[in-house]
């Protein structure tokens, strides 16, 4: 009987897990769109870079939360929480951008941003299906670059003038075409 309930758990749980991560990643396209358009940019110009920061930042604050969350303080495990939900946040945040460039890399021709992201979402999650390379290399591969792509655009200090409409540019004194979207 328990084998039963372990085969229902598995059939029922991984879909709607799946289903749940592409609800995640939509929600976060919806509340930051120019965020999430900026970090997948960031990844398409400096994956490496980004590979690197996501994983020097994933080591050391991840180490850090746990590090809090482990002491006997009262209060300090609270901030190590608080800290570990920011890592993951950003890490989420990451992964729609990630799983947004590989929906428009698979179909260019679609312009809007929700079906490429569900697209990307779709084929990453089928590649962690793979064992060992989908287990390990995927997961890790993205979520780091999504990680470190993150933090490089909400460390950049000059605004992506594509996102930036006309107007504003205009009242700003700025010239020039490089306003339009690429």
């Amino acid at each position: 009987m328990s084998e039963l309930v372990n085969f229902l758990e598995l059939v029922v749980g991984l879909p709607l897990l799946g289903v749940s991560i592409a609800a995640l990643l939509v929600l976060i396209q919806a509340l930051f769109p120019g965020t999430v358009l900026q970090t997948r940019r960031t990844i398409e110009r400096m994956p490496i870079r980004a590979f690197l920061i996501g994983l020097v930042n994933f080591l050391f604050f991840g180490l850090l939360a746990l590090a809090l969350v482990s002491a006997r303080v009262a209060g300090v495990p609270l901030i190590g929480i608080f800290i570990g939900l920011l890592l993951l946040s950003f890490t989420a945040g990451g992964l729609a951008a990630v799983a947004r460039l590989v929906g428009e890399r698979l179909q260019p021709q679609v312009t809007h941003p929700v079906p490429s992201l569900l697209l990307g979402t779709l084929v990453l999650e089928g590649a962690t299906l793979v064992p060992l390379v989908g287990w390990l290399v995927v997961p890790l591969l993205a979520s780091l670059c999504g990680l470190g792509a993150v933090i490089i655009t909400l460390i950049r200090r000059e605004p992506d003038r594509a996102l930036v409409p006309p107007v504003i540019l205009r009242e700003a004194g700025v010239q020039g075409d490089n306003n339009e979207p690429r």
